[in-house]
Formats: C-alpha cells, sequence, structure tokens
C-alpha cells in the first residue's frame, strides 16, 4: 500500500483499500471544508489494519479478522509526500518484504517523476504561452502605432488626425473651448526634390515635422495630411493665440536650415489658420477648408508668411473677427 502524508490509502494491490485510512492517520485532523477540498469527501473508513502487539523490531498486525499475524514495514519518501506499507503474513518470507518494498518505492519514485514531467511540460507550456501573448500584444501595439502614424515622419496620419479634430470640436462645444487650426505647406518644395532629389526631400520633410514638433505644446497635435502638406491642432486656443503660435513656427522653420548630407538645404514654410469658436455649428471640413484658404493667400502674398482665415459665424449669429 502507498499512503499520502495524511495516512489515506493512494494505491494499493486490493482496491477495497484505496481511500480508507492507516492506523495513526492524521487525516482526520483536519476540518471537514479542508478535508473536503482536498479529497472530494469528509468522511474515511479505516482500513482492517489493527496492530496486535509489539516484540522485537517488528509489530504484529491483524488484517481482515484472520487469525494469523502480520508483520508490516514502511518507508518514507525524503521530502515525506508518500509512504510505503508492506504486510505480510508472518509465515512468508521477509526477504520478499524487503524486495516489494523497493517494488512500491521504485513505483511510487515513477509515478513522482512522472507527475514533474508533466508539471514540467505544464510550466513549459504556460510559459509559451505567456511569451506568445506578449508577443501578439507588442505587435498590435505596433499596426495600431502605423495604422495612426505618418511613416515618414513620426506625426499623426491624416485619419488619425482628422479623429483628433472631431473628438477636440466636440469637447470644446462642450466646455466652452475655442480652438485653432493650422494649415502648413513647405514654400518650393518640389523644386527641392528636383534639385536634391527625392531622398533628400524625405530628409527635408523628417527635418521640418521635427522643428515644428519641437515647438508645440504637448495638447497640439501635427499631422501630415499628404505630401508637404501638414496641419496642426491648437486646443483650447484663441486668434490672438493661434497666430502667436504660427510665426513662432515660421521663424522656426526660416532660422533651421535642414542639412542633408554635406547640403544645407533652407527651407520656408507658408502658413494658413482658423479659429473655431465653441458656438460654431459647421463641420470639421469647413474648419479645415478655411484653414485652406488662409494657406493659399499666403502662397499667393509671397509665400514665408501667415493668414488668418475669417472665422464662422457664431451660434448667436453674430459674426468673429478676422485677423489679417
Amino acid at each position: 500500500m502507498v499512503t499520502d502524508d495524511l495516512g489515506v490509502i493512494v494505491l494499493a494491490k486490493d482496491p477495497a483499500l484505496l481511500m480508507q485510512t492507516m492506523p495513526g492517520a492524521t487525516v482526520n485532523t483536519l476540518s471537514a471544508e479542508a478535508r473536503n477540498k482536498r479529497y472530494k469527501r469528509t468522511h474515511f473508513d479505516n482500513a482492517d489494519i489493527s496492530p496486535m502487539s509489539r516484540d522485537g523490531p517488528h509489530t504484529l498486525y491483524r488484517w481482515s479478522k484472520e487469525s494469523r499475524p502480520y508483520v508490516m514495514e514502511s518507508h518514507t519518501t525524503e521530502d515525506g509526500s508518500v509512504r510505503v506499507h508492506v504486510l505480510r503474513g508472518l509465515g512468508e518470507p521477509f526477504s520478499n518484504i524487503r524486495s516489494d518494498q523497493v517494488w512500491w518505492f521504485g513505483l511510487t519514485s515513477l509515478l513522482a517523476l512522472l507527475t514533474a514531467a508533466l508539471l514540467g511540460v505544464a510550466a513549459k507550456f504556460m510559459i509559451s504561452t505567456q511569451i506568445q501573448q506578449t508577443a501578439l500584444l507588442h505587435l498590435n501595439e505596433k499596426l495600431a502605432c502605423e495604422a495612426n502614424t505618418d511613416a515618414l515622419t513620426g506625426c499623426a496620419n491624416r485619419r488619425n488626425f482628422m479623429r483628433h479634430i472631431e473628438q477636440e470640436r466636440d469637447r470644446s462645444g462642450r466646455y466652452n473651448f475655442d480652438m485653432c487650426v493650422l494649415s502648413l505647406d513647405i514654400d518650393h518644395f518640389k523644386r527641392i526634390n528636383d534639385t536634391h532629389g527625392h531622398a533628400a526631400g524625405d530628409e527635408v520633410l523628417k527635418h521640418f515635422a521635427s522643428i515644428i514638433q519641437s515647438n508645440l505644446r504637448q495638447v497640439d497635435r501635427l499631422g501630415r495630411l499628404g505630401g508637404e502638406e501638414f496641419s496642426i491642432l491648437l486646443p483650447q486656443t484663441s486668434a490672438e493665440g493661434g497666430a502667436m503660435m504660427a510665426e513662432r513656427l515660421r521663424a522656426a522653420v526660416e532660422a533651421n536650415p535642414a542639412v542633408v548630407d554635406t547640403f544645407s538645404i533652407g527651407i520656408t514654410v507658408s502658413i494658413g489658420g482658423v479659429e473655431w469658436p465653441h458656438g460654431s455649428t459647421d463641420t470639421v471640413n469647413r474648419m479645415l477648408m478655411l484653414a485652406d484658404e488662409a494657406l493659399y493667400k499666403a502662397k499667393h502674398g509671397g509665400r514665408n508668411r501667415i493668414e488668418w482665415a475669417s472665422m464662422p459665424a457664431s451660434s448667436d449669429g453674430k459674426s468673429a473677427t478676422s485677423l489679417a
């Protein structure tokens, strides 16, 4: 027989002995709740094994109402998790007791090794699953970033930028905040491509986005709408504040030429802006159209300059003041 650390028989040649208890078992010292949690039962029958007397090195036992005495030897594993018991009639050779004990101990050791192997496989599977889940999470984050970011400049792409404008427009209407939108276009960008090549043009675009981004507030949003055309969302900003920011950006771009290989390429930017009062009911497309109209005006007015669009009428019907 093999018992666990509480004296419950978990393995036996006679199946009738399974889940019975050996003499001196400590399983009944557990609460009924603890026994049920571990064994899915609360009651255990005692195995029909009882000590008769102790004579010499062995204790004699009575088993199943037989009159002849039995002798039992036991051995516990090093970790104390299981105990092997060999019960033999007193007339049987004692050499068989030792061989049976070794056989049972080998069997329990094999079971322990199999259990450890299964636990190892389960742990490896869990670790592998966790690694795969982490890799999938990183992949999803990367895909989300690529779906919302312009690959060349690192700023928001058109779809992401439009979503932010919609959200800010709703928030401005809810909390009575004005906001501004700027449209930007690098002056004579085609000339840069024709003179220095498209690779140099890409470097100029990255340099331009970096200069703009470094001069914006944390709440501002830069987006690339296509080619050399960019747009900026300025939340909670009046027309005066938007005009000041536009001039700051224009001056920063003019003062910081792009360096491509050994060439210094000076660039300028034309900017069109519009303030969007919180009471306006026009669409986001209308706001962008007004900013673009101001940008075209800046282009036709000589480039490297800022033009401010006439603001749309507010919800109370009053027309807002425009900035030159």
